[in-house]
């Protein structure tokens, strides 16, 4: 999957193979997390790996956000 440089977001877990739960194809925005949070909301995903962009340090619990790529991948 080719990653889309500041254009949108993907919310992925890997689970024995990828699988995608949701997305949101929009610019960097408050909103766009926002939105993209509730297509998550019936997977009730506990813990989020992310870069450091803003939103994602104002939206998400930083009790369930961790900063870098650890814990991204299961091999």
């Amino acid at each position: 999957m080719l990653p889309l440089r500041n254009q949108g977001f993907s919310a992925m877990r890997k689970i024995l193979s990828e699988a995608v739960f949701a997305y949101v194809l929009a610019p960097h925005t408050d909103a766009a997390l926002e939105q993209l949070q509730q297509l998550l909301s019936p997977f009730s995903i506990s813990q989020f790996y992310t870069d450091s962009w803003g939103a994602y340090l104002r939206l998400l619990d930083p009790q369930q956000h961790t900063v870098g790529k650890v814990n991204t991948q299961l091999y």
